[in-house]
């Protein structure tokens, strides 16, 4: 739907250039190629929220962590001590329940968490840039 829109002001952009009313030609290339980088972005966006992670690796992935982690036991020798036994297995299984969660965190960055990256912000930007974009071209309203 994006790149329909953006097709459609592309369009009407080169239709009405160098009209009293319209952009001015010197600017047109620079459109383009802002509005080409937006398509190619939006591609991108478009593919990383379509690509599912396949659920036999998440599965697999959980479970050699749970086996690695009730295996580690049988592995440590009860002579070693409590920091070898106890601390040293609690803070290595703390830590890759620490990356598993970020994996997982990481798998949707287009959302509405604390975490996810802010489409609206993005789109924001972009209004001003294509405002600034106006100026320079002499149509201050």
């Amino acid at each position: 739907q994006l790149l329909v829109i953006i097709n459609f002001l592309l369009m009407t952009i080169k239709l009405h250039a160098n009209e009293p009313y319209g952009y001015k030609e010197r600017f047109l290339p620079e459109f383009i190629k802002m509005s080409t980088l937006l398509m190619r972005a939006q591609d991108r966006v478009n593919t990383a929220l379509c690509t599912p992670l396949p659920l036999p690796y998440m599965n697999l992935v959980k479970t050699l962590l749970i086996m690695y982690l009730f295996s580690i036991i049988f592995h440590n020798d009860h002579e070693d001590g409590v920091w070898a036994n106890i601390v040293m297995p609690c803070m290595a299984s703390m830590a890759l329940f620490g990356i598993d969660q970020i994996g997982t965190e990481l798998e949707n960055p287009f959302g509405n968490d604390a975490n996810d990256l802010d489409v609206q912000e993005m789109i924001c930007t972009f209004e001003k840039e294509m405002m600034r974009l106006l100026e320079l071209s002499g149509d201050t309203r």
